[in-house]
């Protein structure tokens, strides 16, 4: 997304770039623009595979290969699940994106999510990662959380100058101090909605959250 916002992507809405809500994008491009950190993803390759004699190969990417943005967990489509696995020729997907954990088999393929370390969206604050250990018995799967101190972090939105960014900014710190996803559910509650992201349609959807 970040270097598609550098570049003024064709394959963003061309609204974006003049929308404030934006504000914390731009300020993300800029930052990592100047510190010339912005197209070093791209040399990273979108999947790892690890094999083991005598285990199923496991295929891991950020959300599925082909779409960074679709993470995997209990709720993916079987049939998706099952051609993925086929296509690469393994016995579990490992995934991340969507900041909860998962463990599941979906379409006869075990499905995993390693949740987020910085900013889960279960409401539990700990950070979470997997931890997958080759046995003579299968894969050793473990989702582990451990507690870590958030306030240097959330001291960086104010010094950073993050924060001064917009709206965007402040959903970003109050999905670390919530542990909560709420980005996404308020984008789609103002378009269902008709309303504008504003400072003032934020407050309206907190309160409609209760």
């Amino acid at each position: 997304l970040l270097r598609l916002w550098h570049t003024r992507s064709d394959r963003l809405p061309q609204g974006w770039y003049a929308d404030p809500f934006w504000g914390a994008t731009a300020w993300s491009t800029e930052q990592l623009h100047a510190a010339g950190l912005l197209d070093v993803p791209q040399d990273w390759a979108p999947t790892l595979r690890l094999s083991e004699s005598g285990l199923p190969d496991i295929l891991i990417s950020h959300g599925t290969p082909e779409d960074y943005r679709r993470g995997l967990s209990e709720r993916s489509d079987p049939a998706l699940v099952r051609r993925i696995a086929g296509e690469h020729g393994a016995g579990v997907l490992v995934g991340s994106h969507i900041h909860r954990q998962a463990d599941a088999v979906v379409g006869g393929v075990r499905v995993l999510n390693t949740g987020a370390v910085g900013s889960p969206a279960d409401g539990d604050p700990r950070a979470q990662y997997l931890l997958l250990t080759a046995t003579p018995h299968g894969w050793d799967v473990q989702l582990r959380r451990v507690p870590y101190d958030r306030s240097g972090v959330l001291r960086r939105f104010e010094t950073s100058g993050l924060l001064g960014a917009g709206l965007s900014a402040q959903i970003f710190r109050d999905e670390l101090l919530t542990a909560r996803s709420l980005y996404t559910p308020y984008w789609e509650w103002t378009e269902g909605q008709g309303e504008a992201r504003t400072a003032e349609s934020w407050q309206r959807f907190r309160g409609a959250e209760g």
